[in-house]
């Protein structure tokens, strides 16, 4: 019982605020219409993009059930709680869904979104593979194209979608280690393979939005990609990093794309909806912000912005247009 207990504790404390932003680096956005360009972001890498009529959701979670919770009843998608979401913040389409990999915090509710709104799903076989089993039996019905068979954009008017095979983040041996406790506990095992990871370049009319669900580099992995408006960033475990690495990381994603506003993601602790970060043990997240803040501000055309509360609806084009 004494591993089962230290585990539950560390569980506990990875639940609890470490760092938060400081009021002027959280998003204040105006009023949004139709036909302006804007966003939603729902914690780990969900984000919703959308102008209005047409909208693009990268991965979804809208579960996140708590640590102990999900140990007592296993890690499972809650129909319930996404028409909740769905309907609060007043999401009626979801055009397409791009899966980024088959984690849980990335796809464990994406069968049910499609299947809801009658989304197009694009992502690796492996990751529409694990999203299907989430629909009781329903998975023939959603409209699955993997990405390997994808051509090398995707039009749908008025967007254009790119996928660019990235890394995962690195994970230490004891980050695996309570990954997998964790997953054998909540009865998640089936989601410990991730597969291969993608990220997005999301063009629009409005604006070029480019998603990196998951703090891994390679050099070049963005290679062509120039004059990104705005970057969805991941941090998380990036703080886990050598200070090398999370400013090569940075120069793969930010300064190579030219990107003008970086807006971090993947930096909360999973669980429920207040979206608080996570603790030291997992992340050191005043280590990744430090230097990010120290790289944004040598160059006076990027700036280094924070979504606020769960699922508050910003302008993207706000961002960098004014």
């Amino acid at each position: 019982m004494k591993p089962l207990f230290v585990f539950a504790v560390m569980l506990v404390l990875v639940s609890c605020e470490s760092w938060a932003p400081s009021n002027e680096d959280v998003l204040q956005s105006p009023n949004v219409s139709n036909g302006q360009l804007a966003a939603r972001y729902f914690g780990a890498s969900t984000i919703l993009i959308s102008d209005g009529e047409h909208s693009v959701l990268i991965d979804g979670f809208f579960s996140r059930p708590g640590k102990l919770y999900a140990m007592k009843h296993g890690i499972n998608s809650l129909e319930a709680s996404i028409q909740e979401i769905m309907n609060f913040n007043n999401i009626k389409e979801v055009d397409v869904l791009l899966l980024s990999h088959a984690h849980y915090d990335h796809i464990l509710d994406s069968g049910r979104v499609a299947y809801l709104k009658d989304s197009i799903v694009i992502g690796s076989n492996l990751a529409i593979k694990k999203m299907s089993e989430n629909v009781n039996g329903r998975g023939g019905e959603l409209k699955v194209f993997p990405v390997e068979v994808m051509p090398d954009d995707f039009p749908l008017v008025p967007f254009n979608i790119k996928y660019f095979k990235t890394p995962h983040a690195p994970k230490s041996f004891l980050m695996q280690g309570i990954e997998y406790l964790y997953l054998h506990k909540s009865d998640g095992l089936n989601y410990r393979e991730e597969g291969d990871n993608y990220s997005f370049l999301i063009q629009h009319p409005l604006g070029k939005i480019l998603v990196v669900p998951s703090a891994g580099f390679s050099e070049g992995m963005l290679q062509d990609i120039e004059d990104v408006d705005v970057v969805f960033l991941s941090v998380g475990l990036l703080g886990k990093q050598s200070c090398s690495y999370i400013k090569k990381y940075w120069s793969e994603t930010v300064e190579k794309t030219g990107a003008k506003v970086v807006i971090p993601i993947h930096w909360d602790n999973l669980s429920g909806q207040s979206l608080k970060p996570t603790l030291w043990p997992v992340d050191n997240l005043s280590k990744t912000f430090e230097i990010f803040q120290k790289l944004a501000d040598k160059n006076e055309s990027v700036s280094l912005k924070l979504p606020g509360k769960f699922g508050e609806l910003f302008r993207l084009d706000h961002l960098y247009r004014n």
